[in-house]
């Protein structure tokens, strides 16, 4: 029986248009490429009955804590494409979380002034509730981008199209201020009193003002600019020490900041702004501690916008405490600064997967050491001020990205976003938990901005054996991974700039595939990684993808471009090898477009290929085959099959959404 993982190669979608009949001649790889004409016997065609429900929230937009132990998080479907928002709440800090209500729409923000009142947003309504969030009511059926309430009457906003208002009804009414300026506003603030902050700018550039701060001591009635442009006296200074900080004279010209930007003040002396330059794609973040009348630098980048924290610029989002401590996130961690900005200390590496500018969506800290960030895959804690940060929503491995699976229902997986931890279901899929006993850490020095998935490739077998590829080491368990020892690895050479991918059919038994710049190579061990013996030199350097099964029998899809194809199609080929690999048999051809493409064997005569929409199923070594299509729509795509016996399928969509089906095929159940 074989378990596979596949490295992440970018294949192919199937098109199963115009398959002809199989061709079968035995070629000797050592003397020549393989090659099909035929394509494969789709004998029959079943459309699947699949039972899918909407994908739990994962993605956290915001948070709003409103006291040390009471606070809420507004969290979106993880699915491309999938609509709707759910309200989480926490009565404990933030140490346990749960799904309050679901709000309609997509909401893109809350705030809630105390534990009952609370408002959310989206782009066509606002949204409130008076008990704590449980239900839900629209009171105004316009666009709100962004809002600030100081109580359950009386707010700010800004509408889509860039205008500013005010309301004293809750949100049921509004009234437009500063209509006159002609300015697009992008973010307001609010204090008690009421206090507010607006900053905008002027649109396509018609002006030569650049981006302007306002504040209305007085609930919105009056108002008083701060400052108008980088020349204004009060910015100017701050826009100097931007230049020498960042832009070091080197530029010929400048950032204007005239695109807007954030702000938020935590005093009425002290506060916090983000000023955007689209043309350079640069931020500049400053601070003020006189109301916002002067302004002094505390970090910016320049040449790449909030992609700088892949570089350490560490922009977004920002956390503020008073006067003097504020959080920043910084690619991997979030770090600390309690001199107001002026040096900061590395955090912790918090719990995210590949990381990424935007991962961490929103951050709070209710006190100096208590803190809650809005992840792409969920809600962090820390305890400590930010030096270590614990995933506590939701619980379970969140959303899937590989999966192995034995016919026992031990199967092993790794989620979306946490690259080293491994998760072990017993039940078929239906439950999962996180394998303590296994984890690894990247140890590179300095710290690597992009590093590598750490956990490359996992198997699972019979008995509860299993083996994890990770950091170029390899691991072994007895015991479905409660402890793990070290094994002994010597992989064959890697080409430069090539690649490989490790395919294991028992804990002895795998496939080393070794890519090139023109070639593909295969190499077989049966000492369980010890040795390897080079199988075949002349796969050819296209889209490859191999099953090994039992002791030296396995099946691979091979390709390469045809010019008389499509510009996006291959022409890949299926076959079969009884040796190791050393000849192969073609089962036919198929032609396919750039998609994720997986293959599955659970013996040397059944399997599975699976396309983006489609599963290729054969029970007679690839004579003929049954043609299962999915109809998933905003469910995603399939992304990985696993067989782990006869007729029992595993599907895992490039949404991490997991599938099974005992039938063959012909029904399928959402485990995730």
């Amino acid at each position: 029986m074989r378990r596979r993982v596949s490295a992440g190669i970018a294949l192919l979608a199937l098109a199963l248009a115009a398959l002809g009949s199989a061709g079968a001649q035995r070629v000797d790889l050592a003397d020549q490429v393989v090659s099909s004409r035929a394509g494969l016997r789709i004998v029959r065609t079943v459309p699947a009955k699949v039972k899918a429900h909407a994908a739990a929230p994962s993605r956290v937009l915001s948070v709003a804590m409103v006291s040390r132990t009471q606070g809420y998080a507004l969290a979106q479907s993880p699915t491309i494409g999938a609509s709707g928002s759910w309200l989480l709440a926490t009565e404990d800090g933030g140490v346990r979380w749960n799904v309050r209500a679901a709000l309609p729409g997509s909401a893109a923000g809350i705030q809630f002034v105390d534990g009952r009142d609370g408002f959310a947003w989206t782009p066509t309504s606002l949204l409130t509730s008076v008990d704590g969030g449980r239900r839900w009511r629209a009171v105004y059926h316009h666009s709100i981008a962004h809002a600030a309430f100081v109580s359950a009457q009386d707010g700010i906003a800004t509408s889509q199209s860039g205008a500013l208002m005010l309301t004293q009804d809750g949100g049921r009414t509004w009234r437009y201020a500063l209509a006159n300026t002609g300015l697009y506003f992008s973010s307001v603030s609010a204090l008690p009193g009421p206090r507010y902050y607006a900053i905008g700018f002027v649109q396509n550039g018609k002006s030569g003002s650049g981006t302007s701060l306002y504040v209305s001591t007085d609930g919105g009635a009056t108002w008083t600019a701060l400052f108008s442009g980088i020349a204004s006296r009060g910015l100017h200074p701050a826009y100097l020490a931007y230049i020498r900080h960042v832009m070091q004279g080197y530029q010929p010209s400048y950032p204007s900041f005239g695109q807007g930007g954030t702000v938020t003040f935590t005093t009425p002396s002290d506060g916090w702004m983000t000023l955007f330059d689209g043309g350079f794609l640069s931020t500049l973040v400053a601070r003020t501690t006189d109301g916002g009348r002067t302004w002094t630098y505390a970090w910016g980048n320049g040449g790449c916008a909030m992609g700088c924290n892949a570089m350490g610029g560490g922009l977004y989002p920002a956390a503020y405490l008073g006067a003097q401590d504020v959080w920043r996130f910084d690619f991997q961690s979030i770090d600390r600064s309690t001199d107001g900005g002026v040096t900061f200390q590395k955090g912790g590496a918090v719990p995210l997967g590949l990381p990424a500018s935007n991962a961490v969506r929103a951050l709070q800290f209710v006190t100096p050491q208590i803190g809650i960030a809005g992840a792409t895959d969920g809600i962090l804690r820390t305890t400590n001020g930010g030096r270590a940060w614990t995933r506590v929503w939701p619980q379970g491995p969140g959303p899937l990205s590989r999966i192995s699976m034995t016919a026992s229902g031990y199967g092993l997986a790794v989620a979306s976003g946490q690259p080293d931890l491994l998760w072990r279901t017993q039940d078929g899929g239906r439950s999962w938990q996180l394998l303590r006993g296994f984890s690894y850490k990247s140890t590179a020095s300095p710290p690597q901005y992009f590093p590598p998935a750490q956990i490359s490739g996992f198997w699972a077998f019979s008995g509860g054996q299993a083996l994890v590829y990770a950091g170029g080491s390899l691991y072994g368990s007895r015991d479905e991974g409660k402890t793990w020892r070290k094994l002994p690895l010597r992989l064959p050479p890697v080409p430069t700039y090539g690649s490989e991918t490790l395919l294991f059919s028992s804990p002895q038994v795998g496939w080393d595939q070794v890519f090139g710049m023109n070639a593909a190579y295969l190499y077989r061990t049966s000492d369980g990684g010890r040795s390897w013996t080079l199988s075949t030199r002349s796969l050819q350097a296209g889209p490859t993808q191999c099953a090994p099964v039992g002791a030296a029998e396995g099946w691979c899809l091979n390709g390469r471009k045809s010019p008389k194809l499509l510009p996006s199609e291959w022409k890949v080929t299926l076959l079969y090898t009884a040796d190791g690999g050393k000849r192969f048999t073609p089962a036919g051809s198929l032609p396919m477009r750039e998609s994720v493409l997986s293959i599955s064997f659970s013996s040397p005569s059944t399997g599975v290929l699976a396309g983006s929409r489609d599963l290729l199923l054969t029970r007679d070594y690839g004579r003929t085959f049954t043609d299962v299509h999915f109809s998933l729509g905003q469910y995603g795509f399939l992304n990985q099959v696993e067989e782990p016996a006869p007729g029992r399928l595993y599907v895992l969509t490039d949404g991490g959404r997991l599938f099974y089906s005992s039938d063959g095929g012909g029904r399928w159940r959402q485990l995730r």
